[in-house]
């Protein structure tokens, strides 16, 4: 879906972009279209899909997801990290003894 933010496309021309199987694209395209993300029009005998309004606001959630994953991982590790650093801070000898 995110190739058709840019523009209404062909299914050859997703394929292409997405580096994927024409077969397999139309048939993602037709489970987006019964679920109101992208829409089909007819210009000039060919057919071109865009992303619907709804499809934008999923995308948007849906890219919004992978962000909050990458903050949690990160809080992860800085929480891991909190917890390692007293442990090296008590093995250390103090330099000023």
């Amino acid at each position: 879906m995110g190739v058709l933010m840019r523009e209404a496309s062909t299914v050859d021309r997703i394929a292409y972009r997405a580096s994927m199987d024409c077969a397999n694209v139309r048939q993602h395209v037709h489970f987006m279209i019964r679920n109101g993300l992208i829409d089909e029009r007819k210009l000039g005998g060919k057919t071109l899909y865009a992303v619907t309004e709804r499809g934008v606001a999923v995308l948007r959630a849906l890219n919004f997801q992978k962000y909050l994953e990458k903050v949690k991982n990160k809080i992860s590790t800085i929480h891991e990290a909190m917890e390692i650093i007293p442990v090296v801070s008590e093995q250390k000898p103090d330099a000023r003894e």
